[in-house]
């Protein structure tokens, strides 16, 4: 749920500071889904559930 929110914010964004081509959406848009798995990884792993 998160995710989608802050990704459709990241892009809108992103269109609105310049117009970005459809391969530079892409990049842009799968770099921050890679960022977003690595952070709930680290996040799952170095949380403590006691």
């Amino acid at each position: 749920m998160w995710f989608g929110g802050i990704l459709i914010i990241f892009l809108g964004l992103l269109i609105i500071l310049g117009p970005p081509t459809r391969t530079e959406i892409a990049i842009a848009g799968s770099a921050f889904t890679f960022i977003w798995v690595i952070r709930s990884y680290l996040a799952k792993k170095f949380t403590k559930n006691e």
